[in-house]
């Protein structure tokens, strides 16, 4: 559920940075306004790249704890 709800944000923000470049070129920014702005939006990328990651590791570990403790709740009920 998480790991849904980060993805959804992840490919938003994505394309909101692809319409602010896109912008930028059309209105006729400066070369160096849109090569700025889009070395950010890369930054931004990556670091929403990494927060998946996370969110994706977060949820696989907390399945794991899960499934372990149900196991010996299980165990230990029988």
């Amino acid at each position: 559920m998480v790991v849904r709800d980060v993805s959804a944000v992840v490919v938003y923000l994505d394309a909101a940075c692809a319409v602010v470049v896109a912008l930028l070129v059309l209105i006729g920014s400066s070369y160096e306004l849109v090569q700025y702005v889009g070395v950010l939006l890369v930054l931004a990328g990556v670091l929403m790249g990494l927060l998946l990651i996370v969110a994706v590791g977060a949820g696989w570990f907390f399945f794991l704890v899960s499934f372990r403790f149900g196991v010996l709740i299980r165990i230990g009920l029988s």
